[in-house]
């Protein structure tokens, strides 16, 4: 942001979120995938384990090339901003990219190779801040874009040479239906929940314009900063939890995976947004005074992320014990609330902090 317009991180505030939705078109494989694997492997099932891989794998792939045709299609429009056809073909990249880098990951964790998993977060942090930095300062919006490509590229390359099983290409039509029905319920609660945290953004661009979506990208910013705490920690207790079930000992498992982690992220959470509550009205003005607006519709959403955040250890719970379906129904009404309450703020002139409250909310 303090290198963009607030136009152009406004474009870049919604663009960002393509790759978000895209993460989700295996329909649930790699869910079921990374929840799987960890039972089989306690139960020595090693050609099991390559067989769910290969399947994914290559489902996968084929619904991620069309997700990316889709994007180059959609390039095309007529009446688009250069910024915004340019922008689209690059995610149609990162799409690509994505996935082979998130498949790689959900094997790494479902191996528990949590360190390689580290590794290559600390790799793809420190190549985006090199990169980013100059290609902002010299070429604007366009030197993102060509970053956001480059990072994940050298990151895969360090994954491929991490991950203990290499997928094949083989098509396998009844075990990838067979994944997607199982993690299909998760993906698309997943991409539910996705809309609730990301819909103010589409109320915004769509009603006040992507100067105003500019401003409020700042509290984007934060929010998704501080879901990675929680969201970090999942990632570690879920293929151990898959695994501890085979034990039989279920309520043990729930009280170690699911009411001890929840109990705390209430703890560490007002830690972390407490501090960021009170500083952001001294710093963020000093720091982007282009983005001022966005202070009181940041405080806002900092009230509604404390409870995002403990919706996430809940997830893993979901699918062990078959919710799916329920949890859907509660997250699109609660979607339904989101984008009502926010477009009726907007219409009664309350803004972003009236959006902002929306989505709190919700």
């Amino acid at each position: 942001p303090k290198l963009l317009s607030p136009d152009h991180f406004g474009i870049w505030t919604l663009l960002r979120t393509i790759p978000s939705y895209a993460s989700y078109s295996h329909l649930g494989a790699r869910s079921s995938m990374r929840l799987l694997v960890p039972q089989h492997l306690a139960r020595q099932e090693q050609d099991r384990v390559i067989e769910i891989c290969d399947a994914t794998y290559t489902g996968s792939s084929v619904l991620n090339g069309l997700v990316a045709l889709a994007l180059v299609a959609a390039a095309a429009w007529p009446g688009l901003r250069m910024e915004t056809r340019l922008g689209l073909v690059c995610m149609a990249g990162i799409v690509i990219l994505q996935f082979a880098e998130e498949f790689a990951i959900s094997v790494l964790r479902a191996h528990e190779r949590f360190p390689a998993v580290n590794a290559a977060t600390y790799l793809g942090t420190s190549v985006t801040f090199v990169l980013t930095l100059p290609g902002l300062y010299w070429f604007g919006l366009y030197g993102l874009f060509a970053s956001i490509l480059l990072s994940p590229a050298l990151v895969l390359l360090y994954l491929r040479s991490r991950t203990p099983v290499r997928p094949r290409w083989m098509w396998n039509g009844p075990l990838f239906r067979d994944l997607v029905r199982r993690g299909f319920p998760v993906a698309l609660t997943n991409v539910v929940l996705l809309l609730v945290q990301t819909a103010d953004r589409f109320v915004v661009g769509g009603m006040l314009g992507t100067e105003a979506l500019g401003q409020y990208g700042i509290a984007v910013f934060v929010i998704g900063f501080l879901s990675n705490v929680p969201g970090a920690a999942r990632e570690v207790l879920e293929p151990r939890m898959m695994k501890e079930l085979e034990s039989g000992d279920s309520v043990g498992v729930l009280e170690e995976y699911v009411l001890k982690p929840l109990v705390n992220t209430a703890w560490l959470m007002p830690f972390l947004i407490g501090p960021m509550f009170l500083l952001l009205p001294v710093i963020l003005p000093f720091v982007l005074p282009k983005y001022a607006e966005g202070v009181v519709p940041t405080q806002i959403l900092l009230g509604g992320a404390y409870y995002l955040t403990l919706s996430f250890v809940t997830h893993t719970l979901i699918f062990a014990r078959s919710w799916q379906w329920t949890a859907v129904a509660i997250v699109v009404s609660v979607l339904a609330l989101d984008v009502g309450l926010g477009a009726a703020a907007v219409k009664l002139g309350f803004g972003l902090p009236g959006v902002a409250a929306a989505s709190s909310l919700a």
